[in-house]
């Protein structure tokens, strides 16, 4: 939670906006709770993170053997509006 409202002190100060949550979907492909063999696991490595996160994170989903992972290193994955789009959100989601 504390990770999440890191800048909002910020964004009142500046631009007088109080932020909101956005709701539980995840509005770019690479953050967002995502299922794993255990329970789920929370990612930030999208625009929230940074676009080096994205390419490390689809790296080691790729040379892990993950059935689809070696579909991440495509070009359009680096691609900010594609991960943006409803197709990446959703792809992403089904590797």
């Amino acid at each position: 939670m504390a990770f999440a409202l890191e800048d909002a002190v910020a964004e009142w100060s500046i631009n007088a906006h109080v932020r909101r949550r956005q709701s539980d979907s995840a509005r770019e492909a690479g953050t967002g709770v995502y299922p794993c063999k255990d329970g789920h696991v929370s990612v930030v490595a999208g625009r929230l993170g940074t676009a080096k996160a994205f390419v490390a994170l689809t790296e080691w989903i790729a040379s892990s053997g993950v059935p689809g992972g070696e579909e991440l290193r495509a070009p359009q994955w680096r691609d900010f509006k594609f991960r943006q789009s409803q197709q990446g959100i959703t792809r992403f989601a089904d590797i």
